[in-house]
């Protein structure tokens, strides 16, 4: 009897996918590309797999305005980075997580995040995704009504990000 494929074979595809229908804002499929990725996959024995899939899921629940669902999909895939000290994965969950807080209109929580999470990226040396959130935390900052800040901190993130398509969204923003 043949075996099914296994889901490191498969998942790849999958999460390829599931992009895909993000690009065509199809969310709610994606969102079950993701699920069904996620009824496969073991923390233990798929980490990574189990952590992207967490956060294309938790992305695309918080596109649907689905919070709750969405903070928990980040929370998983903090967890599993966790185990796997992953620092990188575990900045980006509480990223999403200080975003969810600003749709929210919990900007204080937002902020207090997202300043942890800049003070925690420079301390492990991870320069991209510190100007991730300070990118964010401009956006916040003009959600406050603070544009000089938020002009300081954009021209900072500007600086530390490499991903040519991250700097044209960072350039346009300043």
């Amino acid at each position: 009897m043949a075996e099914g494929p296994r889901i490191v074979t498969v998942a790849p595809r999958l999460l390829a996918y599931g992009r895909a229908l993000q690009h065509a804002a199809k969310w709610q499929l994606a969102a079950d590309i993701y699920r069904t990725v996620l009824s496969y996959a073991t923390p233990v024995e798929d980490a990574e797999t189990v952590i992207q899939a967490n956060m294309q899921l938790g992305r695309c629940l918080r596109v649907l305005a689905e919070w709750d669902e969405s903070l928990t999909c980040f929370a998983a895939a903090s967890q599993v980075a966790t185990m796997t000290d992953d620092m990188m994965c575990i900045l980006r969950a509480r990223i999403q997580e200080a975003n969810i807080s600003i749709d929210r209109g919990n900007l204080p929580h937002a902020e207090t995040l997202l300043d942890a999470t800049i003070e925690q990226a420079k301390e492990s040396g991870l320069q991209e995704i510190g100007a991730t959130a300070l990118h964010d935390r401009a956006h916040l900052a003009l959600r406050r009504g603070q544009p000089n800040e938020a002009g300081v901190l954009q021209a900072e993130a500007f600086t530390g990000v490499r991903n040519q398509m991250a700097r044209d969204r960072v350039w346009k923003q300043l």
